[in-house]
């Protein structure tokens, strides 16, 4: 019985790819009848071409290259347009990280970095003085605002790169800040503009 079924388990694929004669398909469906191990094998293999006609039918809809071309000009472009709508999101996340990367790009190019050295003058108003000044490397925030506090001085431009700082100061403290700026520990550097 065993040789006997295994004879037709070749031929059930054959029988759902169309290739039998009438002949052999009445054989066949005769010998499942009275098999149940062919019966089996016969469910399996119609699950498998099943699933391979909806495989093969969703394949079938995409047009290949060669007959895009030959279609007129507003199937092409439904063609298009459908494909677009199908993948839209990703497509227009594309598009988003293209304009972020315009903005950044323009963005640079406008804005315009001003590096100041120890030398260069800024527009003093009549009632302040400036002074640049850098810190010690080792201040630690808290004293470096301690002795703006008692100096008087308020930032105003700064930290630049080299580690300068522009700090703005009534006419009246100049002096007093001068000889406390220069005094002070925490100061590597003062310079008045």
């Amino acid at each position: 019985m065993k040789i006997f079924c295994e004879k037709y388990k070749e031929l059930i694929p054959l029988y759902y790819a169309g290739l039998l004669s009438k002949e052999e398909e009445e054989i066949l469906l005769e010998a499942v009848k009275n098999c149940p191990e062919l019966s089996k094998e016969m469910v399996v293999w119609r699950e498998l071409s099943k699933a391979y006609s909806l495989l093969k039918e969703k394949l079938e809809v995409d047009f290949t290259y060669s007959e895009s071309f030959s279609l007129p000009f507003y199937l092409r472009f439904k063609q298009a347009w459908t494909r677009f709508l199908q993948h839209w999101q990703y497509l227009s996340l594309v598009f988003v990280q293209f304009a972020i990367i315009l903005f950044l790009v323009f963005y640079n190019f406008k804005s315009v970095h001003h590096y100041r050295t120890l030398s260069t003058s800024v527009t003093v108003p009549k009632n302040k003085a400036y002074f640049q000044v850098v810190f010690k490397k080792k201040s630690s925030e808290e004293r470096i605002r301690s002795l703006l506090l008692k100096v008087k001085a308020r930032i105003v431009d700064g930290p630049y790169p080299s580690g300068l700082y522009i700090l703005s100061v009534d006419k009246k403290n100049e002096d007093k800040a001068w000889d406390l700026l220069r005094k002070s520990p925490l100061v590597a550097f003062v310079e008045k503009e």
